[in-house]
């Protein structure tokens, strides 16, 4: 901008001037300025007459430094007619159409592009951010779904299980009921009494179970826990219903010994009364057995 505003013949009245040199180590600001002056912005003004200059603004010597500047423009004051000037009122050039104006407007177009560039690729990265997102929120989506319809599948599987636990204990217990009546009416026929109560107790220890398992289902979702609760107080049943059954076996097996013991007593006292009964029979007068036994 600057070369295309003054022009070829302006250059050896220009003046390029670095400044803040304290702000940055001596030998890194001589590697800037070699830089620009070498292969940089500056190189083509240099060569075709512009001047440099070096300026600290805190060194003691600032006013020095530029009052030089000041002297080496006024020094080549001669009259000069910079490029815009000649471009604008000689030659009656727009802005647009002159050497700086296209400088700028190539700048501008540059900016233009630079910034749709800058625009095309935000919306692009937006638009993938958005696909992904919208990606990722779908795939969470399904991922929800899928764990509802697992958790679902599980409630449904676990309630399955639950029915079919309360179908198989209301059958147990029903059969315990039938078992027990009977128990009970086989206790009644022998007078086994030790065996209808035994039997009653396995009943109230069964009902506490059934209530123990209601309530840890209740208590626990965990089925593992609850399936072996079950089957521990099922096999504390069945063992407290086998000791039951045995006890009430050999209970009734001693009742009916004891029974035919007592009859067998029965059978031979008999036995001797008919004897004496028989020895007696031809005698005219009664004794006081037979008076005894018939009146």
């Amino acid at each position: 901008m600057l070369k295309n505003l003054c022009g070829d013949a302006a250059m050896n009245h220009l003046m390029l001037c670095t400044t803040m040199w304290d702000r940055v180590p001596e030998d890194e600001g001589y590697e800037r300025f070699d830089e620009l002056c070498e292969t940089g912005a500056w190189k083509e003004m240099i060569s075709k007459g512009a001047g440099t200059a070096m300026i600290s603004s805190m060194s003691p010597h600032a006013r020095a430094e530029a009052e030089k500047v000041v002297n080496q423009l006024i020094k080549n004051a001669d009259p000069v007619e910079v490029a815009i000037q000649d471009e604008m009122v000689n030659q009656k050039l727009k802005v647009a159409e002159t050497g700086a104006g296209k400088v700028l407007d190539e700048h501008l177009r540059e900016m233009q592009a630079e910034g749709e560039r800058e625009l095309k690729e935000l919306r692009d990265r937006l638009r993938e951010e958005n696909e992904i997102n919208a990606a990722k929120a779908q795939a969470e989506i399904r991922a929800k779904e899928e764990e509802v319809a697992k958790l679902k599948a599980q409630a449904e599987e676990q309630a399955r299980e639950r029915q079919a636990q309360a179908e198989q204990l209301k059958r147990e217990q029903d059969k315990l009921k039938r078992e027990m009546k009977e128990l009970r009416e086989q206790a009644r026929s022998s007078g086994d009494v030790s065996a209808v109560k035994a039997q009653e107790e396995l009943l109230a220890r069964e009902r506490a179970a059934l209530q123990l398992k209601q309530q840890a289902d209740e208590l626990n979702g965990n089925q593992k826990i609850k399936a072996k609760q079950f089957k521990q107080e099922r096999k504390t049943a069945e063992q407290a219903k086998k000791q039951a059954q045995k006890k009430a076996k050999r209970e009734a097996a001693a009742q009916a010994a004891k029974a035919k013991v007592e009859t067998l007593a029965q059978q031979r006292e008999i036995n001797d009364v008919k004897k004496q009964v028989a020895a007696l029979a031809g005698k005219p007068q009664r004794s006081g057995l037979l008076a005894k036994l018939f009146g």
